[in-house]
């Protein structure tokens, strides 16, 4: 049996995984217990993907009134 992996890096830039490296080595130098670490690791995971879902759906939104416009001036 294999182990599945996914690579989280995989489409990001160098300098998000700089962040990231830097991140991670700054929440393992803090004096907090297991459960702390794991909740501020969840917290900031959650806040990174409501970030990236909300910058998406801005570029998604402004991509279509951009084709809208688009389409509405060849008509």
């Amino acid at each position: 049996m294999t182990n599945a992996k996914v690579d989280v890096t995989q489409g990001r830039s160098y300098a998000f995984e700089v962040a990231v490296m830097r991140l991670q080595g700054f929440i393992d130098e803090l004096d907090i217990n297991a459960d702390a670490r794991n909740k501020l690791i969840d917290l900031t995971c959650k806040q990174v993907g409501v970030a990236e879902r909300d910058a998406f759906m801005l570029g998604f939104d402004m991509a279509l009134k951009l084709m809208r416009d688009l389409h509405d001036e060849e008509e």
